[in-house]
């Protein structure tokens, strides 16, 4: 059963030169089953045209929200995003992955129902014919001090630090201040979420894969643009990151020595890559991410929901 309410999702997309993946991307949030969304599209300064075509696919949705601006990076635009947003939730997510289709419905719903000011949930990462499911083994509504107690056992994994799989409440957002910081090479989405975790209560989490991230080569760590010094800067700013959320939370005597010793420098993302030996895409789950990688196949999915 949809679930519909007063309340409005302000969704965040930055995109650049994106042609390859705006007609799925779109498609993919204006079809969510949760409708009342703000849809906020902020064009990095492309030069293929897909800015154009994004206008185009939207023309008559009153819900979107377009803003075009010079090539100045994700946190800007991110940024720029936020400050046009009106909606009482806020999330992100990247043009080139795809969201189920009641992806947004089902974080909206935990986090509501649950009484919580952020929900997050599990995830496919697909590389090229294979996939990992991320599978942290519980759910349902947790406090701070619990969630925090599982994340310094694996402080990397993007679960954690990134946004796509997490919904927040405004005024967490505004009572936080969390802005992104455009001085930093990568990492910034796991920087932010650490601002607005320090001012989350408790946190809906849901055992289901809801967002398929498309490990692309054409990320920053693929192009191998992440540099040795960039790279230990970002460890760093994360670890002292992570050192204020656990002293704010009375929990700092509680920091593994993997925060401690290890995060710095080797702490690593166990679900970061999709390995040989993960799980091959045929059968039906081929069917699933083929079908939903195409537009058509998004409308499938969303009016077999409402059926």
């Amino acid at each position: 059963m949809l679930m519909q309410s007063s309340q409005k999702v302000s969704v965040i997309i930055s995109y650049y030169n994106a042609m390859k993946y705006i007609d799925r991307c779109v498609t993919c949030i204006t079809g969510q089953t949760y409708e009342n969304l703000e849809i906020i599209l902020v064009d990095d300064g492309s030069s293929d045209g897909c800015g154009d075509r994004c206008r185009e696919l939207t023309a008559g949705d009153d819900r979107v929200v377009h803003i075009r601006k010079p090539n100045t990076g994700v946190s800007d635009s991110r940024n720029r995003g936020l400050r046009a947003a009106t909606g009482d939730w806020l999330y992100f997510a990247d043009v080139d992955d795809l969201l189920v289709p009641d992806a947004i419905e089902t974080l909206f719903t935990a986090a509501y129902k649950g009484g919580c000011s952020m929900a997050i949930a599990e995830f496919y990462r697909v590389r090229g014919d294979r996939y990992f499911c991320s599978n942290r083994g519980y759910g349902g509504v947790v406090s701070k001090n619990d969630f925090l107690k599982r994340m310094r056992m694996r402080p990397a994994n993007i679960y954690y630090g990134s946004l796509w799989n997490k919904i927040f409440k405004r005024e967490v957002f505004e009572e936080s201040g969390a802005k992104f910081d455009g001085k930093i090479a990568f990492g910034e989405d796991h920087l932010f979420f650490l601002q607005m975790l320090d001012y989350v209560d408790k946190i809906a989490v849901v055992d289901r894969p809801l967002y398929y991230y498309m490990d692309n080569d054409g990320s920053l760590m693929h192009q191998g643009v992440v540099n040795p010094v960039a790279l230990v800067k970002n460890k760093l700013l994360l670890y002292k990151g992570y050192n204020k959320l656990y002293k704010d939370a009375g929990m700092d005597d509680k920091v593994s020595d993997k925060l401690k010793s290890l995060f710095v420098l080797v702490a690593p993302a166990t679900d970061a890559m999709v390995m040989p030996y993960h799980t091959q895409i045929d059968g039906e789950q081929a069917s699933i991410i083929e079908n939903q990688l195409t537009v058509e196949g998004l409308n499938s999915a969303k009016n077999q929901l409402e059926d």
